[in-house]
């Protein structure tokens, strides 16, 4: 497959408005393609050859980062060569634009990352927002690659700061599980914390 890397933004970056994307491309055929992909499920550019040569060895892209909601994302870049072999690199980088929403966030507390467990588990965690005057409006769990179910509200305001799950693992399998959840803030969902038992 080909290679690709990001040279701009440098991994772990705050970034605003339009984000010049750029870096090199190289195989040992040739790179016809470079594509740019923010977040796993998020939109998908075309970026622009501008090595003069049309090699790819010098690409960029223009984008607009107020397309995304304020908060922690990632960046995709995608090689495809003229046997449509693929080579990816990637780079997490902080959206901050003004008067933009910040997603809120999630943790899970409990049980432990690497814990044992049978029969009936309780999943408490906590949650927030980061924006002033906004507040979590739900909490959701998934177990593996399950759908995605609401969590219970613990908190005595009703702002989930605190929150518990119930899962029946009785009949789960004598395996690892990863316990996902998530908060939503009426706007945008949190990264996902992720549990290990």
């Amino acid at each position: 497959p080909p290679h690709i890397e990001i040279r701009v933004p440098k991994d772990g970056d705050v970034v605003n408005g339009t984000v010049l994307i750029g870096g090199h491309a190289w195989d040992d055929v040739k790179v016809v393609l470079v594509k740019i992909q923010i977040d796993v499920d998020g939109p998908v550019y075309t970026a622009e050859d501008t090595s003069g040569n049309g090699t790819w060895w010098v690409w960029r892209l223009f984008w607009n980062s107020r397309d995304v909601p304020n908060g922690e994302h990632v960046i995709y870049a995608k090689a495809v060569d003229d046997h449509e072999h693929v080579g990816w690199d990637s780079i997490h980088v902080k959206v901050m634009n003004e008067g933009g929403n910040t997603p809120p966030w999630v943790e899970i507390i409990q049980p432990k990352q690497g814990s044992t467990v049978c029969g009936i588990v309780v999943i408490k965690g906590h949650a927030g927002d980061h924006d002033v005057g906004d507040r979590v409006e739900k909490v959701q769990v998934k177990i593996d690659a399950g759908e995605w179910q609401l969590a219970t509200d613990a908190s005595a305001d009703g702002s989930w700061s605190s929150w518990m799950f119930t899962w029946d693992a009785t009949h789960a399998d004598r395996t690892w599980h990863h316990v996902y959840a998530r908060s939503f803030d009426g706007e945008a969902y949190s990264l996902h914390q992720e549990c290990r038992l």
